[in-house]
């Protein structure tokens, strides 16, 4: 069974990545905490769903770490393309 990664790594920061229930509680699908430098996906997503969700959070980190400046739906957007060019590259 495919599984997401346990970290990432932006710039020189490290995130650890976990898998959590989430949606019940927040409405979100994933979570990134800045302060201890987690992500955390929603446990009961499908794996695709789970690496979108993960791609997306990833690029907030890097909206924050290189101070970007994207509002949310520009983050959407990106994330989306991220994540075709990766798919792309698996096959």
């Amino acid at each position: 069974m495919k599984s997401i990664p346990r970290s990432i790594r932006i710039g020189a920061k490290r995130f650890t990545v976990r898998t959590a229930p989430l949606s019940a509680h927040t409405g979100f699908d994933g979570r990134t905490d800045y302060v201890h430098r987690r992500i955390t996906i929603e446990t009961s997503l499908p794996y695709a769903e789970q690496l979108a969700t993960l791609i997306h959070e990833a690029v907030h980190v890097i909206n924050d770490r290189y101070v970007t400046g994207l509002d949310e739906s520009q983050v959407a957007r990106l994330a989306n393309g991220v994540e075709e060019l990766l798919g792309q590259l698996r096959e």
